[in-house]
């Protein structure tokens, strides 16, 4: 076997070489040297075929060792394919069920009738706190969080959206003196914190409908069983993700890695993957 790496890529495939006509084949393919690379690949890819159309393309008339891994490589970092490339849905990966009460929490501000509340849902056992703020502001937060987790203790992780009221430094060092994780939806996709969304909507319609809402509130509130919740909490999920795959097709995706170039469609241009985030 050749000690050169080079040719001991093609010593692997020596039983399908031959010259013919002072050309190199393979099999009935040309095998083209690595200076032709970019350019064979740049032609197979005319048209902006898929990368299972291009490798089939090149099985007609060309070879070199790794072709199907350089085709792959073409078609995935084309940006016109990654602007046409159907978005496929990744199969729904829900989150971790909390292992006890008030573990984690959900968080969101909204308004109703002028004025201006804070929510706090516990992702466990679905409790609701409501508190009416002064104003919407990082302090009027801070002041209205901090009797709640007297009561119920402080929380391991608080999500929330990316609204300045928590993204603000107040709020940061409130977190860090509290000692609890503060994690934030994507400002562009809020459904990351769906579970104080609907909260939400649940608190407006107590809100509405109630001359007292907190009785509402604390008759919505019922003290249930915590191995009955986990069992029916797993149940529901393994159903939700179950209709979610099917209805949408999902299927897994490449994982993408840093530096990969992706098309980021609602900001129409190219974005490059910088470090795998960090599930909580």
């Amino acid at each position: 076997m050749p000690h050169n790496p080079l040719l001991r890529q093609y010593w692997q495939s020596r039983s399908h070489l031959a010259i013919v006509n002072d050309l190199l084949l393979y099999d009935e393919r040309i095998v083209f040297p690595r200076t032709m690379h970019l350019e064979i690949l740049d032609c197979i890819h005319q048209g902006h075929l898929g990368i299972t159309k291009c490798r089939a393309r090149a099985q007609m008339s060309v070879w070199w060792p790794g072709l199907s891994k350089g085709i792959e490589e073409m078609v995935t970092k084309c940006t016109t394919c990654a602007k046409e490339r159907p978005q496929i849905k990744e199969p729904l990966m829900p989150a971790s069920f909390p292992s006890r009460p008030w573990e984690r929490l959900g968080m969101s501000l909204f308004q109703h009738f002028g004025n201006v509340y804070l929510l706090v849902i516990d992702y466990f056992s679905r409790w609701i706190e409501v508190k009416q703020l002064n104003e919407q502001t990082s302090h009027s937060g801070i002041a209205a969080l901090k009797p709640i987790f007297a009561v119920h203790g402080i929380p391991n992780i608080v999500m929330s959206d990316n609204g300045p009221q928590f993204s603000a430094k107040t709020f940061q060092q409130f977190a860090a003196m509290y000692g609890f994780v503060h994690a934030t939806s994507s400002p562009r996709y809020p459904q990351a914190n769906g579970e104080a969304e609907r909260a939400v909507r649940t608190a407006k319609a107590l809100l509405k409908k109630n001359s007292d809402p907190y009785l509402a509130l604390l008759t919505w509130c019922i003290d249930e069983d915590l191995d009955k919740v986990r069992t029916r909490e797993d149940a529901y999920r393994s159903a939700q993700q179950m209709t979610f795959n099917k209805r949408h097709k999902a299927q897994e995706l490449p994982t993408l890695q840093p530096g990969y170039l992706v098309w980021i469609r609602d900001q129409n241009h190219e974005g490059k993957g910088v470090e795998k985030s960090q599930s909580l």
